[in-house]
């Protein structure tokens, strides 16, 4: 399932709550490590899926992200 922005203002979490963050992608990240990141900060719901989800505009494969991407991730506990 696609999540599209406007469907996280319906969310506990989501857009409609202000948990919108900016990550930048560095060398080194993958989806998953970045998932995990944020899931050792207490955001558990925040998984790699979610974000290649939030970020189909910009990430077209889930295994290729590039340095200095801006991508969207959503504080999801």
């Amino acid at each position: 399932m696609k999540i599209r922005d406007d469907d996280l203002n319906n969310v506990a979490g989501g857009a409609g709550s202000n948990n919108m963050v900016w990550y930048t992608v560095v060398k080194g990240d993958n989806l998953h490590r970045v998932a995990r990141n944020y899931q050792q900060q207490g955001y558990n719901g925040v998984t790699w899926e979610k974000i290649f989800d939030w970020n189909r505009d910009t990430v077209k494969n889930p295994d290729f992200i590039d340095v200095g991407w801006r991508l969207r991730i959503y504080l999801i506990k």
